[in-house]
């Protein structure tokens, strides 16, 4: 596994990921980033994935890919006043025509309370990775809300945000 980083300036950096097997003598992965991150809290993410068939990282053969997959990923985070941050992200799976994740979410929080809420479909592999066939969608409505002071009500949505969203610092409560 080779990986490169270079930050361009303050605000601008790319990534390129390539997961070569050398038992097989060929490139099983290779993944390609370009990122914005501006210091007022907006993050932008462009992704390039593509995937080999038979690629197995786990080395169990239900996660064995069947097919080449060819995905794009986008994600952004746009804080557009002290107050309140937009996030949303898209990942599409080009070799099969589909939509993998899609994610909306607000985050509100000033002096005495926070509201954070998401909606996200995302794409069930349901633990094989080698068919298409038994895939599903699923989605959901994830809120939080907190008196400052006393805690919050909810599912968190901190980390989720953070994850789906590379560079994205939610204000905290």
């Amino acid at each position: 596994m080779t990986q490169l980083d270079w930050q361009i300036n303050d605000r601008w950096s790319t990534r390129y990921e390539w997961f070569y097997d050398t038992d097989r003598n060929l490139t099983e992965r290779t993944a390609t980033y370009l990122r914005y991150r501006n210091p007022a809290g907006h993050v932008l993410n462009l992704g390039y994935r593509w995937q080999l068939e038979g690629f197995d990282p786990s080395g169990d053969p239900e996660d064995q890919l069947g097919y080449d997959r060819e995905e794009y990923d986008v994600s952004f985070a746009y804080r557009a006043t002290p107050s309140l941050d937009l996030i949303g992200r898209y990942t599409y799976d080009n070799t099969n025509s589909r939509s993998l994740e899609q994610l909306a979410g607000i985050q509100w929080n000033d002096c005495c309370y926070g509201v954070q809420v998401a909606w996200r479909e995302w794409l069930e592999d349901n633990d094989t990775a080698n068919t298409i066939e038994d895939d599903y969608r699923d989605r959901g409505i994830f809120l939080t809300f907190v008196f400052k002071g006393l805690g919050g009500v909810g599912q968190g949505t901190d980390a989720f945000f953070e994850e789906s969203i590379p560079g994205y610092q939610p204000t905290q409560f």
